[in-house]
């Protein structure tokens, strides 16, 4: 029963964290989303989510709408270790989109990526 109600509050911070990510206008919201999507892979941590990949990717997303590009390649890289195929192609389409943000940053971050793979 302790499992089951941790999976409840996982589940709900990812239906919370979702909406905010997806309805997000400001910085605000995506540092908000970085607190929830936190707190439910620490509570995830300690037990077996099928979907944890999620927490990761929405993270992710909230730390590339951020500009904090290492962070969410981290967030992504952690998604696709946990993903199913389905839930890796929607990982990688992100890790595209910070792979590029961070090449007009930085042109070298390419060839690095590139080797990475």
């Amino acid at each position: 029963i302790k499992i089951l109600g941790r999976y409840q509050i996982i589940k709900g911070y990812l239906s919370e964290g979702k909406s905010l990510v997806e309805k997000a206008s400001s910085s605000e919201d995506f540092w908000e989303g970085v607190d929830i999507f936190t707190k439910a892979i620490m509570k995830a941590s300690s037990i077996q989510v099928s979907n944890s990949y999620l927490l990761h990717y929405y993270r992710g997303l909230c730390h590339l709408n951020l500009k904090q590009h290492e962070r969410a390649e981290r967030d992504f890289m952690e998604g696709i270790s946990l993903a199913d195929e389905k839930g890796k192609s929607l990982i990688y389409n992100s890790l595209g989109r910070c792979y590029v943000e961070m090449t007009e940053k930085d042109s070298s971050y390419l060839e690095e990526a590139i080797k990475s793979y």
